[in-house]
This record gives structure tokens, C-alpha cells and sequence, in this order.
């Protein structure tokens, strides 16, 4: 697990060369741990990487503390929260796993393994990632957290600072996208349980949003979305929604984006015969709404979206739907 600094951490804190840390006026030291450098810092608390002394394997220290002044949380009870929920999530692919936790100095901290990469916040500022890549982080974001909403386990604050993305190449997965580790799961501990579930899906829909844009899941969708219905109505909502952006584009031109199934589709249509035009088979073939067939028609009019492959990416990222 690791983070790009985007606060100024308060207390004061500092790593110590014999591998302790000093927060403010504590010196704490983690059991069998020595600590190297601070990566990262929320509204929680900060985190820092490390390496076990006996096994040199690299972890990611967090430590639960007030970094503003007005939040006055108990953080000894949102971190044992946080970790409790991290525990029930072990055996799901992008969580970023716990290993131990404990107490020091009257600060709850968590040892974690230490996930080599970078926020999708930081992530989507670069400029050569493009339309086809970001939907596929998209679509296993939205697999991977609504097979966690079956098991009732709801992240509460996952923007775009709590996933990290490994892009080096020997981690690619297909070879194509990179993988994804899921942190610092949000407690309903000072929400109720409606409101928590609420703000949970408000804050994925907009770090969709963030993923796909200039395209928006509410424009893309056919229906509102069913906030109070089962996981996997809410999880076919997305995915209906990430199917539109590939049917709208390929109407509008983006014909390489087509597979070879696809392929397959037209030409079993001229071999029955039918004389329709091949505009007018591939409308057949990938439905879409007219409103977000104009909308798109719009981004592209304004110059947010090229039919390009520099814009939208090879083909292949495109496959399957």
C-alpha cells in the first residue's frame, strides 16, 4: 500500500534512522517493523513504508491520527473500524490486505502490504491514457466493488486517492491494464448505516465519472439509478452504462473498435440477403438512445472526444464489451 503526499501532516512526525517514527511528542516503534519513510497522508492519518527486519519484505505502516484541527473522531475506534471491515474483504483481489495491527503510544496503527504504485488520482492527470484503458480500470472497479457490496461490504469513500493502479509492465494484466489495490475503507461508525450506503455510491459514481470522462454514467444510462436495489442490479447499471460508450462510438465511426464477433454479425446479415446499408446494420447492432447518441455527437462536435485511435485507444481495449 502506498500514496502520493497530498497533505501536510500535523502533528509533526518524522522517521527516526533506528526505524521508529516520532509523532509529535511519541516516539512509537512497531513490532518487528522498521520503518523508512512517510509515503502518504489522508484525513485519517498517514502512512508509512517499511520492511520487516527478519523477512526484508516491504509493508505499509498506517497510523490513525487527527491530521485537522477540527476533526475530533475517535481515531483508536475508526482505525480497530477500518481494519475489522479490511479483515472481512481478505479473499478479494484488489483490497490491499492487512497483516497485523496494534497499539503504540495511544495510536492505533495497521501493517499492510505495501502495493507498488500510484493513486488513480495521479494516475488520470497523465495524458497518454487513453478512452478504451481508463474504461477497462473502470469496468473492473465497478466488478471488483459491487462483488464486495454482495457480501454487505461498502468502501464509503472511494475516490480517486484510495485506489492505486500498478502500471509497470511485468504487472499488467493480459498484458493490457494495470492492477488495482483498494485502501483506507471509510466506517459508518459516525453515519448511520442508509446514509453511509448512500454517500458510498455518490462518491464510485463520481470516480467513474473522473475514470470515463468527458462521458457521464447518468447520461449514459437508460434508467435511475437503483439505489435501493440488489448489488447486482446496481452492478448491471454501471455495466450497461460502460457498454453505451462503446456502442455510441462505434456508431459515430469508431469502426476498429468492433471485434470480430461483430465482424461476424454484418456479415451474416449480407448473407441473408437484406440490403440494408451498413450504417444501418451497425445501428442495428449496437442499440443506442438517442440521447446519448446526441450527447456524444456533441463531445465530439466540441472537440472532447476524437474518433482517433491516439484518443480512444487500439481495438483490442475494447475487447470484450
Amino acid at each position: 500500500m502506498t500514496r502520493d503526499n497530498e497533505m501536510t501532516t500535523r502533528p509533526a512526525s518524522a522517521v527516526n534512522p533506528d526505524g521508529s517514527l516520532t509523532l509529535g511528542a511519541k516516539l512509537i516503534r512497531v513490532p518487528e517493523i522498521h520503518l523508512e519513510e512517510i509515503v502518504g497522508s489522508g484525513a485519517n492519518g498517514i502512512v508509512v513504508r517499511g520492511y520487516h527486519r527478519l523477512l526484508r519484505i516491504q509493508f505499509a505502516v498506517k497510523f490513525w491520527v487527527s491530521l485537522r484541527g477540527q476533526d475530533r473522531r475517535d481515531k483508536m475506534a475508526q482505525g480497530i473500524a477500518e481494519v475489522k471491515k479490511l479483515f472481512e474483504t481478505t479473499n478479494h483481489r484488489s483490497v490491499v490486505p492487512v497483516r497485523m495491527a496494534g497499539e503504540a503510544e495511544g495510536v492505533f496503527f495497521a501493517v499492510m502490504d505495501f502495493f507498488p504504485g500510484r493513486t488513480l488520482a495521479a494516475w488520470l492527470k497523465e495524458p497518454n491514457n487513453p478512452l478504451g484503458l481508463r474504461r477497462l480500470v473502470a469496468r473492473r472497479l465497478v466488478d471488483d466493488v459491487c462483488t464486495l457490496s454482495h457480501h454487505d461490504i461498502y468502501h464509503g469513500d472511494l475516490h480517486t486517492r484510495n485506489v492505486l493502479l500498478d502500471t509497470r509492465v511485468a504487472s499488467l494484466l493480459d498484458g493490457r491494464e494495470p492492477k488495482l489495490g483498494i485502501i483506507d475503507f471509510g466506517t459508518s461508525l459516525f453515519s448511520s448505516k442508509g446514509s453511509s450506503k448512500a454517500r458510498h455510491w455518490r462518491v464510485f459514481t463520481e470516480t467513474l465519472d473522473q475514470i470515463v470522462k468527458p462521458f457521464h454514467f447518468r447520461q449514459l444510462a437508460t434508467t435511475p439509478f437503483p439505489s435501493t436495489s440488489s448489488p447486482h442490479a446496481i452492478q448491471t447499471w454501471y455495466q450497461s452504462c460502460l457498454i453505451s460508450i462503446r456502442h455510441v462510438l462505434i456508431r459515430l465511426g469508431a469502426e476498429w473498435l468492433m471485434d470480430g464477433e461483430d465482424e461476424h454479425e454484418l456479415w451474416k446479415t449480407a448473407w441473408n440477403g437484406e440490403k440494408a446499408t451498413r450504417t444501418a446494420k451497425i445501428a442495428d447492432i449496437f442499440p443506442v438512445p438517442l440521447h446519448i447518441l446526441e450527447t456524444a455527437r456533441d463531445l465530439v462536435a466540441e472537440g472532447a472526444v476524437t474518433l482517433s485511435e491516439e484518443c480512444l485507444g487500439r481495438g483490442s481495449l475494447w475487447w470484450p464489451t
